[in-house]
């Protein structure tokens, strides 16, 4: 079993949270993994769901098809 580094509880599920993510004047839509005994952080990325998505809408948007 996984356990956190932070309270040593084991992890039988994690809670999420959506937070931005940004790189100078860029920024994406993230996912913050999270200990559901003690709520530290146990990683963010960008929410690769939401990225696809937000690429589909700016490509259909070039070709005029939005």
């Amino acid at each position: 079993m996984t356990k956190c580094p932070h309270c040593k509880n084991q992890i039988l599920n994690i809670v999420t949270d959506v937070l931005p993510v940004t790189a100078g004047p860029d920024s994406w839509r993230g996912v913050s993994y999270n200990c559901p005994s003690c709520q530290t952080s146990l990683g963010v990325v960008i929410d690769q769901v939401a990225l696809k998505s937000e690429l589909r809408n700016e490509i259909l948007s070039a070709l005029g098809k939005r």
